[in-house]
């Protein structure tokens, strides 16, 4: 049966994209009218056009996007293959029930409009290929590299798949996305400025997270009416039927998914660090006895106090009130509804881009909707743009020569870059190693040499053994390096335990001291108290353990082996579809929240709502 095309002129006049429902009806109705004319059905009815989308359904089609021309924004045409799965052309019999049955299946059915943004998009590469229909995700994040790259790993993924993907992240991190042909929502927010703020520096270096939260709020306050509205229009435009979102600014991500009408939510983390009697509070506080579930509780009070408080997130909320005009109390985000999404015992599934080869098994409480998904880490073949620096240099400098160590701390800065730098340097002469030295957003560079009684013997030392890269790329850089010098941050975790090489983890925050600890316990490195207690001496020395123990070098070069199994990708890919097939399509998400809104409702607010008329009105009508 030849192709069936499909014009779209209205779209390309209105330059809008429809709605998924408008999707659906159109391109369902066009599909089946032209099928049936094909098979020479004159005046095709409605039921013959339903059972078209029912026995010849368009998931089962290979759907082209077409350009009139080479610079158009969007396409002019769909081309249809579809399988021949009519014999003969369908009886003409009026039958309701199956008509009804069947376009409610058509309505709740997998029909988008575009795979990846190859529609919409401009991405000549992609206009020859053939994709599904799709379903759209939006990927929100905020952070460093290192926190954000494993988001664009997953929204990658998710595109290659078929989705259409909206990544909603900083300025300064949307290069990276668009180097994917990722489509950005970028908010303007300098995620380089708020980690280097001497604020932020200060409580980085102290480890005190409620410093450090306090010190990020007020730099992002700058600009959270600007960014709420941008966010909230291109998301509304977008329209997801799927939210993944990071840790960092989990609780706003989640009131916007309520402000967008309980858009599903999923919580994409990159570390086991979630409410739970057997994790230390946030990485870092003691763990508490598990009577009476004591380390749960802290848990909460500090969530509550320092994450879902009014006042920490008061001036977003009104802005959000402001824009989706709903009250700001139906926005503000509880302890009950985070921990939905937040805690070893969610009411929607978690994924964990982790691996238990590295952290374990799940602590006993957490429930079967935390999934294990495995790393989330570019392939070396992804690694490309400004974010991953200067690879002929590398190249240069790696050829013909002893495999180097590499220090890199990533957006890391403790005490100040002088302190970095004097640290990684002293301790790499000491070894007498080449090193490759990643400067970072502490700007580790050979200026913060000046001064300094070793100045003189450090610059040559550099000259002739190190190369000061801004930023590196990890998987083509980490396999040819000999140690590997970092803070334990989880994607750089990752990207090390891949590469098969020992880790000497200098950890400065929250989780990078769980994730050192990790690299004691599988002997593949060594770990340090934290960088800012560390000396030259101390961390020269764990190098050249590293360099001259077999079984840490074994044991890395195993785990490295096993782990390659995994891909994380591909099983972030799995795992959404079956929540859209699971959650979804079956209106159990929405299901399950309402039931769930219901449950937390206060005795005042039934009695109000039993009440005939506000307390407020029957007080006036007394008086």
């Amino acid at each position: 049966m030849p192709d069936i095309e499909i014009p779209l002129a209205r779209f390309e006049e209105e330059k809008q994209i429809p709605s998924r429902a408008e999707c659906a009806r159109l391109i369902g109705d066009a599909y089946a009218e032209r099928y049936l004319q094909q098979l020479g059905v004159d005046g095709p009815t409605r039921w013959a056009k339903a059972q078209v989308l029912k026995r010849a359904p368009l998931t089962e089609c290979q759907i082209e996007a077409a350009w009139g021309s080479r610079h158009s924004l969007v396409a002019d045409r769909l081309r249809i293959r579809q399988p021949a799965l009519f014999a003969d052309a369908p009886e003409e019999e009026e039958e309701e029930a199956e008509l009804q049955e069947t376009e409610g299946k058509i309505a709740s059915s997998n029909v988008g409009f575009t795979g990846s943004t190859a529609i919409w998009g401009v991405h000549g590469e992609q206009r020859n290929g053939f994709f599904a229909m799709a379903r759209r995700v939006a990927v929100v994040f905020q952070g460093s590299r290192g926190d954000s790259q494993p988001y664009v790993v997953a929204a990658k993924a998710l595109q290659d798949a078929g989705y259409e993907v909206l990544v909603v992240c900083p300025q300064d991190m949307a290069a990276m996305a668009e180097a994917q042909n990722l489509r950005c929502c970028k908010l303007d927010l300098s995620a380089r400025e708020i980690t280097t703020s001497p604020e932020v520096v200060k409580a980085v270096t102290e480890n005190d997270f409620l410093k450090i939260a306090a010190a990020t709020k007020a730099a992002k306050s700058r600009a959270v009416l600007h960014n709420t509205q941008v966010m909230m229009k291109d998301l509304s435009q977008f329209q997801p039927e799927l939210i993944l979102a990071a840790a960092l600014g989990l609780s706003e991500h989640i009131a916007v998914a309520k402000a967008l009408g309980d858009v599903p939510f999923i919580f994409l983390a990159m570390q086991v660090i979630v409410p739970s009697n057997y994790i230390n509070v946030l990485g870092v506080l003691p763990r508490l006895p598990r009577f009476l579930n004591l380390n749960l509780r802290v848990w909460r009070f500090i969530v509550s106090r320092s994450i879902l408080g009014k006042k920490q997130s008061s001036k977003f909320l009104e802005v959000l009130e402001g824009i989706c005009k709903m009250p700001k109390e139906a926005l503000q985000v509880s302890w009950a509804e985070f921990a939905e999404h937040c805690s070893c015992d969610p009411q929607f599934p978690i994924f964990f881009a982790v691996s238990r080869r590295v952290q374990g098994p799940f602590p006993p409480d957490f429930n079967e909707l935390c999934r294990e998904l495995g790393p989330l880490t570019f392939q070396s073949h992804q690694e490309i743009g400004a974010d991953f620096g200067d690879h002929k240099a590398m190249e240069d400098f790696l050829a013909n020569a002893e495999a180097p160590v590499y220090l890199g701390y990533g957006s890391m800065v403790c005490r100040s870059g002088k302190y970095m730098t004097l640290l990684s340097l002293r301790a790499l002469r000491r070894t007498g190693q080449r090193g490759v030295v990643a400067s970072g957003w502490a700007g580790m560079s050979l200026t913060h040499l000046e001064g300094e009684e070793d100045a003189a013997e450090l610059e040559a030392y550099c000259k002739e053994k190190v190369l000061f890269m801004d930023d590196a790329p990890h998987a083509k850089l980490f396999p040819r390096c000999s140690v590997l010098v970092h803070h334990g941050g989880a994607g750089t975790l990752y990207a090390a335990a891949l590469s098969g090489v020992p880790s000497v983890v200098v950890p400065v925050l929250l989780d990078q001291y769980v994730h050192c600890a990790l690299v004691k316990d599988q002997h593949i490195g060594v770990g340090l108290k934290a960088m800012k207690t560390a000396t030259p001496e101390a961390l020269a020395e764990a190098i050249t353990t590293c360099l001259e123990s077999p079984q840490i070098r074994a044991s890395a070069s195993s785990l490295a082996h096993s782990l390659r199994e995994e891909d994380g990708s591909v099983r972030l890919v799995a795992e959404v579809k079956s929540f859209f097939r699971e959650f979804v399509d079956t209106g159990l998400y929405q299901q399950k929240k309402q039931s769930l809104r219901e449950r937390r409702k206060t005795l005042l607010q039934r009695i109000r709502e039993w009440l005939p008329c506000p307390p407020g009105r029957l007080a006036k009508k007394d008086g």
